[in-house]
């Protein structure tokens, strides 16, 4: 049985019969990506390989101004700021953003503020996707 303490998966109880002999592991961790690894068991400290995948890396999506009548369609703003803590980027022509959040600081959900002068600076917190649609109001 596993048992899990902190940051550590302890495996208990394992039968001696398995003692010296190969064993292959397999972990699994959302934002997480295995290396298959084949070890032998005994009585030393184990360290698996694991490293981030692209789940948490990337937050995108595109900003438009809100229409001011009904029947209008968004205009995409160019040139807004868009900041998360540790990293920040601008909106291009079309109002596209891309931000690359590096591994020490990827979560699933993340602060995010849009600004432009002008228009209502939005703050609120996201959950990480490459197809966020956000509206900004003019002041």
């Amino acid at each position: 049985p596993l048992e899990v303490q902190g940051s550590k998966a302890l495996f208990r109880k394992i039968a001696g019969k398995y003692r010296g002999k190969k064993a292959r592991l397999s972990f699994e961790a959302e934002g997480f990506v295995g290396k298959d690894s084949s070890i032998s068991l005994g009585d030393k400290l184990v360290v698996l390989p694991v490293y981030r995948d692209e789940t948490y890396a990337w937050l995108a999506g595109y900003v438009y101004g809100s229409p001011e009548e009904i029947d209008q369609k968004p205009k995409p703003l160019a040139g807004v700021e868009v900041r998360l803590e540790c990293c920040h980027a601008t909106t291009d022509s079309t109002g596209y953003f891309s931000i690359y959040i590096p591994p020490q600081h990827q979560r699933d959900r993340q602060n995010i503020t849009f600004y432009q002068k002008g228009y209502i600076q939005k703050d609120y917190q996201t959950v990480i996707s490459k197809n966020i649609k956000e509206y900004l109001v003019k002041e």
